[in-house]
């Protein structure tokens, strides 16, 4: 009996479900078209991938959409292809490890392969390696020829669905390559070699037929051993989803295991030292995937630090993979794209940003809400590192430096003493700092201000910061700039807004635990008193239903609105409580704090804030009501293919998957002011200098509005809205937020 998968007479590509495409570079269209031609004759129809994309930007959602469909993957590899078509061999890789595909390479014109995984590690065609361009007109028609014949055999000779080796190509160089199947998709792993290195598990693939035999033979040991090794490491697999699955939203409790080996002393090998360290159980410093922040999905987590550690072994490519397999788990997770989209380009000059979040392993309310802050601020991050790098008229490539302060005063004053020693002591050439999240750090931010160690550290970094959230620091940093507008002018907004729905007697009622709430609750007072209107102030504990109640007492019936300061539960707790009292006369304002929770509660609490407004700095819709006659930024849609790619997308419209968060708006917002400044740069300029010449006179269009520095580094008119939670299609479902956005404040455009 033939090979399972061969068939009996001719190649039926409907029965294998044969789906192949071909991707070349212009350069090589004469060699696409002799190739389509040779199988054709072989009775395999392949699609011209270059001919199907459409004019525009639409072309990535294109290719993305087709060769995740499909199954055979032909490339004519050259240096037009390697240099202009990043973005499909990015793709490519994203789909590796997997059990259902082939990726076959084809030496159209020479190119050197070091440095390039998918030419590295697998054998191109013709077998000779004698690029196509090399051989004479005849001998190259043979050579196609031979090579369409070689692809038919090895679709009869193995279904389309079986394994490739290494994850990477479907031909071995030699009979040593061939080793033990790879693990089914998600559940690839590592195991630990005699050594105690991380020990790659591959596939074995056909080889030449003069070693058919010897396959045959090795066989006989191997596959039982292979069945054994899969057995272990599927069981291991499993148990460690079960101890380690949390839902994305969630950050880890308990045991700092993890987080220890998760947090690295050592730099990347090759590179700048770039250093992470563990402090109050929190990892802190910066990264470019040799420690591992972001632990909210155990899953994900795991191939992260699978990825962490080959990385620090100076597997880079290996690195990359695992990385890769995170995302396929969970496609919401930008750290491990972020870090995946960094080894494309580490190993060649290009420009470094460093990206500012606070993940902590605490697993409380505002360790939670810092976990999602940060998130959003990598998304939108890993949004404009995407569309940058695919630009091909950007030579330097750039890659993102995650830079975590964790949660408390301590690890913050430490990231920051990490971070100055690595752009100073370690000659790191990073443009600049965005994000900001060492202001937002435990105590630091309150009444009485920033600690003079952090501030005195942060004032002599020698590159610009650039905030994505709300801060309180007017005047005291001067390489300080935010495309948010300062907790005064949210505060100005509150007072214009209540006089617009001409409330005259409201109160405040603030968390006290949350550092950016207790700021806000006093700029507010401050503000009133100056207006000589007074607006009382209640603080309550975040986690405290008791404490919100027990604040409610104080309301009258002559109070006419309520601003709440404070995080989405603590917002059900006050709606509810508000209806049980019958205050419904009283309309409940909300600050930006609440926005960014409000989709992970449950649809019951959902129902309980519909008719609640509040405060936000950026909203999704926000660009296309103001400039309906505009098209949309590219923004939008890489969003959509980068957080939910094509075949992921069911469900409801969810932020942070199919709908971006206000903080993964501004936090793009925030690379496109250090860009445009970068751009403007010119001989004698610095990007300082340039960050300042974004002023009213020269302003610059984000998807949050027009932004605009002035002296202090905060926007001037910067554009403040007001939302409000509208009944969804029943009762316990919570709507879309208001179509009918209210600009209180500022200018959009």
């Amino acid at each position: 009996m033939g090979d399972q998968g061969s068939l009996s007479s001719g190649l039926s590509t409907a029965a294998l479900s044969l789906r192949p495409v071909l991707c070349y570079a212009q350069e090589d269209r004469e060699f696409a078209s002799r190739l389509i031609k040779h199988l054709s004759a072989n009775q395999i129809s392949v699609s011209d991938l270059p001919k199907e994309l459409p004019a525009g930007h639409d072309w990535r959602a294109v290719l993305r959409r087709r060769i995740g469909e499909a199954n055979l993957v032909i490339v004519l590899i050259g240096p037009d292809f390697l240099q202009d078509h990043r973005f499909e061999l990015q793709l490519i890789e994203e789909r590796l490890p997997a059990n259902d595909w082939r990726f076959i390479p084809i030496l159209a014109r020479e190119v050197p392969r070091q440095g390039i995984p998918l030419l590295e590690r697998c054998q191109l065609l013709p077998r000779s390696e004698k690029a196509l361009a090399s051989l004479k007109a005849s001998q190259r028609d043979k050579v196609l020829k031979e090579i369409s014949e070689e692809i038919r055999m090895l679709i009869e000779r193995r279904p389309a669905r079986q394994s490739l080796q290494g994850g990477v190509s479907a031909f071995a160089r030699e009979e040593k390559s061939a080793q033990v199947p790879v693990l089914p998709r998600e559940q690839t792993a590592a195991v630990e070699g005699g050594s105690g290195a991380t020990a790659e598990i591959q596939p074995a693939l056909p080889v030449e037929s003069r070693k058919r035999w010897r396959q045959f033979a090795a066989w006989k040991v191997v596959a039982p051993l292979a069945l054994f090794i899969l057995l272990i490491c599927s069981v291991s697999i499993g148990y460690l989803a079960l101890r380690t699955s949390r839902p994305a939203t969630e950050i880890r409790t308990g045991k700092i295991a993890t987080t220890i080996t998760a947090c690295s002393r050592t730099g990347m090998p090759g590179a700048v030292e770039l250093t992470t360290e563990l402090v109050a159980g929190d990892c802190v410093g910066i990264s470019v995937g040799q420690s591992v922040f972001d632990q909210g999905n155990g899953l994900t987590v795991s191939a992260k630090l699978q990825a962490a550690a080959l990385l620090r072994a100076g597997r880079m490519s290996q690195a990359r993979t695992y990385f890769l397999l995170a995302r396929r788990t969970d496609p919401t997770d930008a750290e491990a794209g972020i870090y995946s989209e960094n080894l494309l380009y580490f190993s060649q000059p290009h420009l470094s940003l460093l990206v500012g979040v606070h993940f902590s392993r605490r697993g409380d309310l505002y360790a939670q809400q810092d976990a999602l802050q940060s998130r959003a601020i990598l998304q939108g991050a890993f949004v404009y590192q995407e569309e940058y790098n695919s630009d091909q008229g950007h030579r330097m490539k750039l890659v993102l430096l995650i830079d975590n302060s964790g949660y408390s005063a301590e690890t913050a004053l430490e990231a920051a003493r990490l971070t100055q020693k690595c752009l100073l002591a370690k000659g790191l050439d990073a443009l600049a700092l965005i994000g900001w999240p060492f202001g937002l750090a435990g105590d630091d931010v309150v009444q009485e201000g920033m600690s003079s160690d952090l501030l005195k550290l942060l004032s002599n970094m020698p590159v610009p910061i650039v905030a994505s959230v709300p801060t309180d620091l007017s005047g005291l940093l001067p390489n300080f700039f935010s495309v948010v507008p300062s907790l005064q002018s949210e505060a100005a907004a509150l007072v214009a807004y209540m006089q617009h729905i001409g409330a005259h007697n409201p109160d405040v009622i603030y968390d006290e635990n949350l550092p950016s709430a207790q700021a806000l609750a006093h700029d507010l007072q401050s503000l009133t008193n100056r207006q000589q209107q007074v607006y009382p102030s209640q603080a309550y504990t975040g986690d405290s239903a008791g404490g919100i109640q027990d604040s409610l007492k104080f309301i009258t019936r002559t109070n006419d609105a309520l601003v709440f300061i404070g995080a989405a539960p603590s917002a059900v707790i006050l709606q509810k409580a508000l209806a049980s009292q019958r205050s419904s006369h009283l309309v409940v304002l909300g600050t930006d704090i609440l926005y960014h929770y409000v989709d992970l509660l449950s649809a019951r609490d959902r129902a309980a804030l519909v008719g609640l407004h509040f405060v936000s700095f950026a909203y999704p819709d926000e660009y296309s009501y103001f400039l309906p006659d505009k098209r949309l930024p590219a923004f939008f849609a890489d969003y959509l293919n980068e957080f939910s790619p094509p075949g992921q997308s069911e469900g409801p419209i969810t932020y942070g998957k199919s709908r971006e968060e206000s903080e993964v708006i501004l936090s793009y917002d925030a690379l496109t002011v250090v860009f445009t400044a970068f751009q403007r740069e010119g001989p004698g300029s610095t990007l300082l200098q340039e960050l300042k010449s974004i002023s009213p006179a020269l302003p610059v269009q984000g998807i949050s509005g027009q932004i605009a520095f002035g002296p202090d580094g905060y926007p001037i008119d910067k554009a403040v809205l007001v939302l409000k939670i509208v009944p969804g299609p029943s009762p316990a479902q919570s709507g879309p937020y208001t179509e009918q956005e209210m600009l209180i404040s500022g200018r959009y455009s």
